[in-house]
């Protein structure tokens, strides 16, 4: 167990060492070419060989992630629990989600920011952020099934930022719907799919509530699109909607939800979504 751990956090450094490094690269390249923020990524021909690196970069380091991942050998495998014997599902191969939006987020927002300031700070965040979602990847699929509530808790803090930095990213560049939402219900899927992916649901719950998850999170970009709200704003509130979703989803496939944390967690995502949007506007 121990060699595994050292394995695991040795590899999370490499990949979160080459995660910033690129985030620099790219940040560099930025400075070099200009691009107008207001122009919409791949759609619009200003910063298209931009943006289409971005996408290639991105695609290359999700499959460096997800083919040298040390627990590889886990991932499919059944596990029976130690608390009741009783079999968990299978954990997919799902460990090169965060990481990748991480660093997609990363190249999203140096089109728009890129002073030095900014080109360090995405490069060592996005480079924390990897190195985070690598261990906490490790330490959940070598807890067979049965995570720990610091694991999950771990895991649920950083999807939800890396959820809160890519929807605020995505956005401000004030695109129509049909982009903006379009990406966001991707990420939204996929970031919820990850997150329970963690042996105590099967692959067609996880298709349905992370699918479900998604198209409403999308639905509340498409109304933010007619608010005056910051990017930060939007993207608090769009965390806000992902947070609830997720926490009652979570609840529910363990068999938790009961009517006090139905309106335990609605009432306190309502109340904290109605301060933020009437301080957005």
């Amino acid at each position: 167990m121990v060699i595994a751990r050292e394995r695991a956090y040795r590899w999370a450094g490499v990949i979160a060492v080459l995660a910033g490094v690129v985030v620099f690269l790219a940040g560099l390249f930025g400075r070099q070419i200009d691009i107008d923020p207001t122009n919409v990524p791949l759609i619009s021909s200003d910063g298209r060989f931009y943006y289409a690196a971005a996408v290639i970069l991105t695609a290359v380091f999700a499959w460096t992630v997800a083919r040298s991942e040390p627990d590889r050998e886990l991932v499919g495998r059944v596990h029976f629990s130690s608390a009741t014997g009783e079999p968990t599902y299978p954990q997919g191969a799902t460990g090169w989600i965060v990481p990748a939006i991480a660093l997609f987020t990363a190249f999203l927002h140096m089109a728009r920011y890129f002073d030095w300031i900014w080109l360090v700070l995405a490069a060592t965040t996005t480079g924390a952020t990897v190195f985070l979602a690598c261990v906490a990847r490790h330490h959940n699929v070598r807890a067979e099934g049965a995570p720990s509530r610091n694991v999950r808790l771990g895991r649920l803090t950083l999807t939800d930022f890396v959820a809160f930095v890519s929807f605020a990213t995505i956005y401000g560049f004030k695109a129509r719907t049909l982009y903006s939402g379009t990406m966001i219900l991707l990420l939204a899927w996929l970031l919820l799919f990850q997150l329970l992916d963690d042996g105590t649901s099967s692959r067609f719950q996880r298709d349905i509530y992370s699918a479900a998850g998604a198209i409403i999170v999308a639905e509340f970009c498409w109304a933010l699109n007619y608010w005056n709200a910051s990017p930060w704003q939007a993207g608090v509130l769009l965390l806000i909607v992902f947070q609830v979703y997720a926490g009652l989803a979570l609840a529910h496939i363990r068999g938790r939800l009961d009517q006090r944390a139905l309106a335990q967690q609605l009432g306190i995502g309502a109340a904290v979504f109605l301060v933020v949007a009437y301080f957005a506007g």
